[in-house]
């Protein structure tokens, strides 16, 4: 198991690991897990952190504040195997900010998330891929607006959101689902579980 260990301060540039690396274990990155906002990613043109290929083993990310000047996932992961992410802001991107999108892929939420600016929506699985947040804590400022969904699941896309907690507000939709895809919450989910101001679809 390898541990990044990324100082407080703002950098320009994220994570693109094309293929996997040698060993098999574990590789975390990790910022300011108490203030993820004193440790800030500003990604140009590419995701924060993109994961492409395979991954013998898991890639951890927290602690730090995404953003990104393109249409791009802060977190985005197209390799096979498995991504996890807790203890971050996600903020400005007009694509996704947190999305799955090939087959095999797998991310995984724990603990809580703060989102903090408008994009086309937070949770994205799509073409086979499984997005995974089970019981995470979200808490939304600024009351941000997704001119897509909240949620979105497309092309055999699975989207797991049981036993979430929201805090704060948002406008759009809560969530979009078409092509073969599952956005399941558990027994106690409802039309109006995700936040949002307009029906989903």
């Amino acid at each position: 198991t390898v541990t990044v260990s990324v100082g407080n301060g703002t950098y320009t540039a994220g994570i693109d690991s094309v293929g996997p690396w040698t060993g098999g274990g574990e590789v975390f990155f990790t910022g300011n897990t108490a203030t993820p906002a004193s440790c800030i990613i500003n990604s140009t043109g590419l995701p924060c952190f993109r994961l492409q290929g395979s991954l013998p083993g898991r890639f951890v990310i927290q602690g730090f504040k995404m953003t990104a000047t393109a249409a791009q996932p802060l977190i985005y992961n197209v390799a096979t195997g498995a991504v996890w992410f807790g203890s971050v802001e996600c903020s400005t991107t007009t694509g996704y900010q947190i999305a799955g999108a090939v087959p095999g892929a797998t991310v995984l939420g724990f603990g809580s998330m703060t989102t903090s600016s408008g994009c086309s929506g937070v949770f994205y699985a799509a073409a086979g891929a499984l997005v995974s947040v089970n019981g995470m804590t979200i808490t939304l400022t600024g009351t941000p607006a997704y001119t897509g969904a909240f949620a979105f699941a497309t092309r055999l896309g699975f989207l797991s959101a049981e036993a979430m907690t929201f805090s704060g507000s948002a406008t759009g939709a809560r969530f979009y689902v078409d092509l073969n895809s599952v956005i399941y919450t558990g027994t106690g989910g409802s039309a109006t579980y995700f936040t949002g101001d307009v029906a989903g679809t």
